[in-house]
């Protein structure tokens, strides 16, 4: 996993993706973002309270709001999840720490510190609404001002259209290709962890015949079953990040897991 990080993260593959003119663009836009947020915080504090309160009222909400605008933008906020063989949708956690650390860390200090200077003069709290309006614009420009290559553009098409296949892929077609390769479902399946949509792929195969992986024993009283293992996975996937960064994935329990239905993998 750290290798493959590594290598996402390396400048001639992250250029061999996007322009290279284009990764550095957002620098000057972020420099544009301090200085709005400096012009309107600072007059109507440094008017309101002691000069030492501007550190405060810079710091505070600054972080605050920007690490809940972070978390908010990133990723989509709701994953779906199969509970007892039917689909949940639940709430991933960095929403939760986005909206927490921006009201307790961002917005506790604003209300108390930014907000009843602002609220002495009608001027300040119109140009601070507008300012914090500019740069939540910015900040969305920032984020999607990386410009792909024409390789890119390719990739991004190329994988666009796998996922598109993962999730509308017909049952007949499905058949055919376990068919012809009895492993097939388990040659996608990390595919559709790293595009999201394994719970989707898995579900499609509750009335498709498989054949168990090599590693799996399931008991007598259990036939092999996608949504089984497909409960395991996901089960293994919590799991692996934990293990792996606490040091234990050389020996001990990460080499052994519990499947759904009794069974015992690999």
């Amino acid at each position: 996993m750290k290798t493959i990080v590594k290598n996402i993260k390396m400048k001639q593959n992250i250029e061999g993706i996007f322009e290279k003119s284009s990764l550095k663009k957002h620098i000057p836009l972020y420099l544009m973002c301090l200085a709005v947020f400096a012009f309107i915080t600072v007059e109507p504090i440094l008017e309101y309270y002691e000069p030492m309160t501007l550190l405060f009222a810079l710091i505070f909400p600054g972080a605050g709001f920007l690490i809940c605008f972070l978390c908010l933008t990133g990723a989509p906020a709701f994953r779906t999840i199969t509970v007892n063989g039917r689909p949940t949708t639940k709430t991933k956690p960095r929403i939760f720490f986005g909206l927490v650390f921006g009201l307790v860390f961002g917005g506790i200090p604003f209300s108390a510190i930014v907000l009843p200077a602002l609220l002495a003069d009608t001027v300040y709290w119109v140009t601070y609404l507008t300012g914090m309006l500019s740069i939540t614009g910015m900040l969305i420009l920032g984020r999607n001002m990386k410009k792909r290559t024409p390789e890119g553009n390719v990739l991004l098409g190329k994988i666009r259209g796998f996922r598109n296949f993962l999730v509308t892929a017909e049952k007949n077609k499905l058949e055919m290709l376990v068919l012809k390769n009895p492993a097939y479902f388990y040659n996608i399946l990390p595919f559709t962890y790293v595009l999201d949509v394994s719970d989707k792929w898995i579900k499609k195969f509750e009335n498709i015949a498989l054949q168990p992986p090599a590693w799996y024993a399931g008991t007598s009283a259990h036939r092999f079953q996608a949504a089984r293992f497909g409960n395991f996975m996901n089960t293994a996937m919590k799991s692996a990040p934990t293990v792996m960064s606490s040091g234990r994935s050389g020996g001990g329990r990460s080499g052994r897991g519990s499947g759904g239905g009794g069974g015992r993998s690999w």
